[in-house]
């Protein structure tokens, strides 16, 4: 299975508040250590990642789950993507947390 964790930009006044998203990487590392998934973390906040990126990352990579790291001030971004995402392919399941 092809986790795909995304932390979407977290932004103030928009501005791009840059975070460590250690939650997400806590789980891929230990995914990557104690189970055949493979996974992978994309940080909007860092790189220049727009969403046409991502979604060209999505069709690349194919996961399985699409898994949101947000806090509040970034849940409509999360909503904007999730929409998207289904649009683009209803097959993937959405985890938002």
């Amino acid at each position: 299975m092809k986790i795909l964790f995304v932390k979407p930009p977290h932004t103030i006044d928009n501005v791009i508040i840059p975070r460590i998203p250690l939650g997400i990487a806590y789980i891929s590392a230990y995914l990557s250590e104690y189970s055949s998934h493979e996974s992978k973390i994309i940080d909007m906040s860092f790189g220049g990642i727009t969403t046409d990126k991502l979604f060209d990352e999505i069709e690349l990579f194919e996961p399985d789950i699409i898994a949101f790291s947000a806090m509040t001030p970034a849940i409509n971004k999360v909503y904007e993507l999730a929409k998207s995402i289904k649009y683009l392919n209803p097959n993937i399941l959405l985890i938002v947390g």
